[in-house]
């Protein structure tokens, strides 16, 4: 709770703690029952019994937090519950009551994380579509909370909580944790306003007011990086906003603004050809703006693939929200990542993407060539390979020289030593493996110029053990040479990442 990993506090909450009549209930030492109104009264025999220590190591803010963030989840899956068995009428007005006292309970406070708890409480609320009048009075709160929640020391993680969930879960599998690069505070600051925007216009439009939803999209994407993935979710949604109130031709240009045609998305590509065909009378050039149709749904695919140079990362509409510019999960929401990773707009509002989730390693330890914005990349010695081929098995090459804290018995291989890519979204791939081992869990790969490219590794196939995928993608306009340096208890290589 103290990071802002609020859905992974509640995973654990639900392990062992539940709520009946306001009070907390759990088997302490997993067979005597309790019950207690706070977290500290209720933990206190089993602290005592444990340890002997008489006093919580706790505050009351904090255990008022963690009990309301339990109530919250708890309400809203009452609510969807209710939905489930087609109830209405009071029961429904009950449970959405439970829910609006558990937000605000969850969201009191004067602490620096507050517009945190006030967003995710929002996504939360706009995803069941419930309380919407409740996620305008806490967006409105929020606008006054981020200055603060800015310089809170776990702002990044808060910001790409939602993004990183799976790509910690992975990590901590393996016995680690992601690498995660401290964003920008203007990164930050622009992510969570333009969320605060979007969640207000979504808001707004779910209670019908579609003129002032459309004003409060349009606020987000201008504030929100461009082509960052938060940015393509905002646009897709104010698609939506601008289509329901007839709008067509301004909601055709969202929506073509928020498809990336690099990771073609079946579903809203659909919902584009439609109402490209109802504005133009055909379908002709639209294949020039969003790429051939795609046979199969598009593979998975990183939600943090594309960022701007504040950190922000941009995805196609098909991912689910993620980092450099993450993003809490919305009703209709994505989750946006920063050198992070961050989720992509569902198809309708209301609906909640899923992002994809890559292991993310920037770190800014490796020196690197610092490239010049503008200019033409000096030629590098090295051979480069096309995004094309990066994909290709890694070599089994020959051994390298040991070199200091390596293990001689392994070596790091990489599947090209160069690489092209074009600026501002552009990506390639690498494939990285060891020869003489199969503990792949220590591979990671870091660069100094995060800002320009990031590194992200891809989650391991099933039947594929041997090797591990990392893609670079430039998320600005820098062109030229950059280092990208990949570890291992094996020993270190370098990839020289071209961008043009």
């Amino acid at each position: 709770v103290a990071a802002g990993f609020y859905n992974e506090a509640f995973d654990e909450l639900a392990r062992s703690f539940t709520l009946k009549d306001g009070q907390l209930e759990t088997q302490l030492a997993g067979r005597t029952p309790a019950r207690a109104a706070t977290f500290i009264e209720l933990l206190a025999p089993e602290r005592r019994a444990s340890i002997f220590q008489a006093n919580a190591a706790d505050t009351e803010q904090n255990a008022r937090v963690i009990k309301g963030l339990l109530a919250l989840h708890l309400a809203l899956d009452a609510v969807a519950a209710t939905a489930g068995e087609g109830s209405a009428g009071a029961t429904t007005t009950r449970d959405a009551s439970s829910v609006v006292a558990a937000a605000n309970d969850f969201t009191s406070g004067t602490d620096e994380m507050r517009a945190f708890r006030q967003l995710y409480a929002a996504g939360r609320l706009l995803r069941r579509g419930v309380a919407t009048q409740t996620v305008l009075e806490l967006m409105d709160a929020a606008r006054l909370s981020v200055d603060a929640a800015i310089d809170a020391p776990a702002a990044t993680a808060a910001t790409t909580a939602d993004e990183l969930r799976d790509v910690r879960a992975s990590a901590i599998a393996q016995g680690g944790v992601p690498d995660i690069p401290t964003l920008p505070r203007n990164a930050i600051s622009n992510i969570l306003r333009g969320r605060i925007e979007e969640f207000t216009g979504m808001a707004l439009l779910e209670q019908g007011k579609t003129t002032e939803a459309v004003a409060a999209l349009k606020r987000a994407v201008s504030v929100l990086p461009e082509r960052s993935l938060y940015w393509r979710t905002a646009q897709w949604r104010l698609g939506a906003a601008l289509a329901s109130g007839g709008q067509e031709r301004d909601a055709l240009a969202a929506y073509l603004k928020s498809y990336n045609p690099q990771s073609p998305d079946p579903a809203r590509r659909a919902v584009i050809e439609a109402l490209y065909t109802k504005v133009n009378g055909s379908t002709k050039g639209l294949e020039a703006q969003v790429g051939s149709a795609p046979m199969t749904t598009a593979p998975a695919r990183s939600a943090a693939l594309e960022t701007t140079s504040n950190a922000a990362p941009t995805a196609t509409p098909t991912e689910t929200p993620a980092v450099s510019a993450a993003t809490p999960e919305p009703s209709p929401a994505s989750t946006p990542g920063a050198p992070v990773v961050t989720p992509s707009p569902s198809p309708e509002p209301g609906a909640s993407p899923t992002p994809d989730q890559p292991v993310v390693n920037p770190s800014p330890e490796t020196p690197a060539t610092t490239p010049t914005p503008g200019t033409e990349p000096s030629p590098t010695p090295t051979p480069t390979q096309s995004s094309a081929n990066a994909d290709a098995p890694a070599p089994v090459g020959a051994k390298r020289p040991t070199r200091e804290g390596r293990d001689s018995a392994c070596t790091l291989v990489l599947g090209a030593n160069a690489l092209e890519l074009n600026h501002s979204g552009g990506s390639a791939s690498v494939i990285v493996g060891l020869e003489g081992s199969s503990n792949l869990a220590g591979i990671s790969a870091a660069t100094n110029h995060w800002s320009d490219i990031i590194v992200l590794r891809e989650p391991q196939g099933g039947s594929d053990t041997n090797s591990l995928k990392f893609t670079i993608t430039s998320i600005s306009k820098a062109t030229g040479n950059f280092r990208i340096t990949f570890k291992s208890p094996c020993g270190a290589q370098e990839l020289i990442a071209t961008v043009k």
